[in-house]
């Protein structure tokens, strides 16, 4: 699955243009880490994130006050991601009552989850960090 560049190509077009950039507090910064206090409970869409946002919140990463992660607002509502049905329905993998069936979604899932999310989500904040890091030095260029 992880090898699929068509796939890669869709989830990671599915991310950049639906998915939020979620930002909350590490459980027992909230002291040490009050100066991103704005940064605490945060989503936003991750291709709208303004430079010295997204710079802002990957220093309170880097500071050990925030994780960061990106997320599709309605995978929470749902039983099944929808990236998971994505790559369910590119490979024509679907519930038909057969034996297997039940274990090539596990497969889905654990794919989506533990691999494929890992990677597309790294490139991302990658994608991300570097051009907030490039907006930052034409403004402060003059």
């Amino acid at each position: 699955f992880s090898e699929d560049a068509s796939l890669l190509d869709m989830l990671r077009t599915r991310l950049w243009q639906q998915g939020e950039l979620q930002s909350r507090v590490v459980p027992g910064q909230e002291q040490t880490g009050e100066k991103f206090s704005d940064y605490f409970e945060h989503n936003e869409p991750i291709n709208k994130t303004p430079s010295h946002r997204a710079l802002a919140m990957y220093r309170g990463r880097n500071e050990g006050a925030l994780q960061l992660a990106i997320v599709l607002p309605e995978a929470e509502e749902l039983k099944i991601h929808p990236c998971e049905e994505m790559i369910a329905r590119h490979f024509g993998i679907e519930d038909q009552g057969r034996p297997a069936d039940t274990w090539l979604k596990e497969v889905v899932r654990w794919t989506w989850r533990v691999k494929l999310l890992t990677h597309i989500e790294t490139e991302l904040m990658t994608r991300l960090r570097e051009s907030a890091e490039m907006e930052a030095i034409k403004v402060f260029a003059g």
